[in-house]
């Protein structure tokens, strides 16, 4: 019973980290695409002025209630392993590495705790 427990967090705590990395991953692609649309407008000879609110648009957009608790939630698994990478380091190296020992640790390390507490409960029972 509780290899299933275990099991169920590894698999929560896992979609979590991989939802909130692809989220951003997302939002850090948009924000590349938008500044890239703007340097090119602001080299061309025609500068179009509603590629700029376009730009302000996508870099202003507030996260939804839902996304901020993802990131929240997010934050909390991979606190433990903030700390290895430093923050004058690239953003993608800031989110990604806690995310990817996030899911050693909590994805891997769980599942095979679930899979070894039910190979013990299995030994452990009477046979009848």
């Amino acid at each position: 019973m509780i290899d299933k427990s275990i099991r169920y967090v590894a698999i929560i705590a896992s979609a979590f980290v991989v939802v909130s990395f692809g989220l951003f991953a997302i939002d850090e692609t948009r924000e590349a695409s938008a500044t890239t649309r703007a340097d090119i407008a602001d080299s061309g000879p025609n500068r179009d002025p509603e590629e700029e609110t376009v730009v302000k648009k996508v870099q202003a957009r507030e996260h939804s209630e839902v996304r901020r608790t993802i990131d929240d939630v997010n934050e909390q698994i991979t606190s433990p392993f903030a700390g290895i990478v430093s923050t004058d380091q690239n953003i993608w190296v800031q989110r990604g590495v806690p995310a990817l020992l996030a899911l050693l640790c909590f994805g891997v390390g769980l599942s095979f705790l679930a899979r070894y507490t039910q190979g013990r409960a299995a030994s452990v029972r009477p046979a009848r």
